[in-house]
């Protein structure tokens, strides 16, 4: 900075013939102090340019096109939060499992024979081969039959298949077959026609549903036949089997081989936030913790084995991809499966967990299925007092399943619209006074700009958002952005109506507030991030003059900028693939050309401060006072711009001393170089300006230590102007005093 410091010394020759012994005059002297010695102001450059360029903080600042246009440019980091909320949690249902024993089998076994005699009431001996027996009939005849893994069912459906065998030695003209226990008859009636000797016939026994067999079960014959001779020696009439034909039952006490329940389970992902519409459609996440509770049997079997699998679920393989053969299937081991209904652990039941890592889940319409089969104990295979079990269809097998769904790494499929937020906060508001929640951006290349150069009025700025992404969904971002320059003032960057920016006052957006209250629709932007096409993507946002509020905004020279955020994710409801990391790298870079229109009622200004040391002036009381003072300046204007400059004498502690001009004085105006059409200047503005000191302002100058100046920039009738980098403005100021000295005197 440039420094004054001047003494003067006054050498006074006077000579007389007589030498008085009380002098007593005055002396006036004219003296020419260089306040300050050619000092240029050039729009840029170095430390006495406006815009001092060579400054760290002014590195890169500013570029120049080739017709000297200056455009001041800054690019920053500038983070719109995070959003990895674009990716829904997926919710999988609670699936109940409820199994029974479908067709639930009991071993049913049976046997029994009779003999000749005891079936016809004739003496066996008198009827050898070829002996003629004589026509006859047995009404009704009683066998019971050996049911040894039977004490009672009852029936559902079905069959019991009888095998008979003819060892009497004669032929039956009608045979009639029943079964009937102590209560009565069991089962349809068959009828045999001309059963020979020899023969063997097998018979269907139908059953209607709540038909009870019970021990003793006995085989009822109703027979008849003709007059004939002997075929064989008579021997016996045999029931050899009696089994099993799609025979269903509703209960049974009974020994059991091994049963098989099945059971498929339907359940479904959450369609609240996305939809899989088809087989291609699926959703990714880190791990999922499958928590089975409270598996409970009150079938009177063990189970052997319980399979339970996912078909659409799948976890990754070997070769890093998801195949059907690594589709989910859970064994469960020996400790973990349901032990008959006395048993203890039924209780409580049984709850284990299964843990599974990087898994993909397909689900149509947003259901999958599991399918359950287990496997029961062979009741031939326990004690003998312990094979004959009563179960009935009505016992099961229950229990829970949940799932606890890690981190979704990717989605494929209709992602629905959503609000999510950008910032952290409780309960979805986002306070922008709250520095915990908002997003600050410290633009440091501005700080120094901004502290020197105020009201600034920018002819055509630019504000870009670069912003490079893996999003696949297009999504809107609803931002207050707020602006701060150095000296505190606040602006909001917000869209212009008819704009793809403008929030609608009835656009429904709630939850960006500023201290506690909620931001008007009119001071937010509505921000589109167009998603990726299968690559990654690199975009650019334009906020012009003719979209946004970006003139206010950047006139200010904001050195913060606050953000809060909500997104509007995927508002088409376009079928998307997400994928985390969700990657948003975004750059804000501001682009202002120093064309300058300047509003007289707030007008752009500039200021420095110089080192300027009159503490040699003289001061009250001294002999030599100062009569008059005026201030001199010297001006050649490059620049296309008014300059009304004022000077604030200060002390050696900041105060104001006194400040030219004050009320009263005539305005330090300096002239604007004329412009051609385009804005830019043609040539220099020069003269000479000069500003008369009051007494008061005389009195007070010793005092001064540094001087501030400050010019107010106005362009002539607020038209546009455009600045060249080498435009300056220079300045010579100097002060002339009229000095008084007295000499003796009362």
């Amino acid at each position: 900075m440039p420094a004054l410091s001047f003494a003067m010394i006054l050498v006074i020759v006077l000579s007389s013939c007589e030498t008085p012994s009380k002098p007593d005059f005055q002396t006036e002297q004219r003296y020419t102090v260089p306040i300050v010695k050619s000092l240029s102001y050039a729009f840029l450059g170095g430390t006495e340019a406006i815009i001092d360029t060579t400054s760290a903080d002014f590195e890169n600042l500013f570029t120049i096109d080739p017709s000297g246009l200056v455009t001041l440019g800054v690019t920053n980091e500038f983070d719109i939060g995070s959003f990895d909320e674009s990716i829904p949690d997926v919710s999988i249902a609670t699936f109940s499992i409820d199994a029974e024993i479908s067709n639930l089998e009991p071993t049913i076994s049976g046997s029994a024979a009779t003999d000749f005699e005891s079936f016809t009431g004739l003496d066996p001996a008198l009827f050898p081969i070829g002996a003629t027996l004589p026509a006859g009939a047995v009404p009704a005849f009683d066998l019971e039959l050996d049911m040894e893994d039977l004490v009672q069912v009852v029936t559902r459906e079905g069959n019991l298949q009888v095998t008979i065998e003819n060892q009497l030695g004669f032929t039956f003209d009608e045979l009639v077959f029943r079964f009937r226990t102590e209560t009565g008859f069991v089962g349809d009636t068959q009828v045999i026609e001309d059963f020979a000797h020899g023969e063997e016939r097998t018979l269907k026994i139908s059953f209607t549903s709540g038909e009870v067999i019970s021990i003793p079960l006995f085989a009822v014959f109703s027979t008849s036949w003709s007059q004939q001779q002997m075929a064989a020696p008579p021997e016996e009439l045999i029931v050899s089997e009696v089994q099993n034909d799609e025979f269903r039952v509703q209960s049974a006490s009974a020994r059991f081989p091994s049963q098989t329940i099945t059971k498929e389970i339907e359940t479904g992902i959450s369609e609240e936030d996305f939809i899989l519409e088809n087989n291609d459609d699926f959703a990714e996440m880190e791990s999922i913790q499958l928590s089975f509770e409270s598996l409970r049997n009150t079938i009177d079997l063990d189970f052997e084995s319980l399979v339970i699998s996912f078909p659409t679920i799948l976890t990754r393989g070997a070769d890093g991809s998801f195949s059907p053969q690594d589709s989910v299937v859970i064994n469960l081991e020996q400790d973990q499966l349901p032990r008959r209904a006395s048993d203890p652990s039924n209780i409580e039941g049984i709850s284990f967990d299964i843990f599974l890592e990087d898994v993909r889940i397909s689900a149509p319409g947003n259901t999958f299925i599991a399918n359950l089969e287990a496997k029961t104990e062979n009741t031939l295979d326990s004690p003998p007092g312990d094979r004959i079990r009563t179960i009935t269809t009505e016992d099961n097998f229950t229990g829970t399943a949940e799932f606890e769904v890690g981190n979704i790494t990717r989605i494929t499929g209709i992602v629905l619209p959503r609000f999510v937020d950008l910032n952290d906060a409780p309960d979805d508001q986002l306070d922008l006074a709250d520095p915990e929640v908002r997003i600050e951006t410290n633009i440091d290349d501005l700080k120094e700009f901004s502290e020197r150069v105020v009201n600034l009025n920018i002819d055509n700025p630019e504000l870009v958002l670069h912003y490079d992404t893996n999003i696949d969904a297009s999504n809107l971002v609803y931002a207050a952005i707020l602006g701060i320059n150095a000296a505190g003032e606040q602006h909001f960057l917000s869209g212009l109506p008819d704009t793809p920016f403008h929030v609608a006052a009835d656009d429904t957006i709630s939850g960006l507030l500023f201290n506690g209250l909620p931001i008007a629709n009119a001071d937010l932007i509505k921000i589109p991030i167009d998603g990726r096409d299968g690559e990654d993507i690199s975009q650019q946002v334009f906020f012009t003059t003719e979209n946004s509020t970006v003139a206010d905004f950047l006139n200010s020279l904001p050195t913060e900028i606050f953000f809060i955020g909500k997104a509007l994710i995927n508002p088409e409801s376009e079928r998307v693939n997400v994928q985390r990391p969700i990657t948003l790298d975004s750059e804000l870079s501001l682009n202002i050309p120093i064309s300058l229109q300047s509003d007289p009622n707030n007008p752009t200004a500039i200021a420095d401060t110089l080192d300027l040391d009159l503490s040699d002036l003289p001061r009250d009381g001294d002999d030599l006072e100062i009569k008059r003072g005026s201030l001199f300046i010297q001006y050649s204007n490059e620049l296309p711009l008014d300059l009304d400059f004022e000077f604030s004498f200060l002390d050696a502690f900041g105060d104001l001393v006194t400040v030219v001009p004050a009320d009263g004085q005539n305005p330090v105006s300096i002239l604007p170089a004329p412009v051609s059409g385009g804005g830019f200047s043609v040539g220099p503005e020069n003269n000479v300006l000069e500003v008369n000191l009051t007494e008061a302002q005389l009195r007070e100058l010793w005092r001064t230590e540094q001087m501030q100046l400050r010019a107010v920039l106005l362009t002539s009738d607020n038209e546009t102007v455009s600045l060249r980098a080498t435009d300056q403005v220079s300045l010579n100021m100097r002060a002339d005093f009229v000095l008084n000295l007295k000499v003796g005197g009362n």
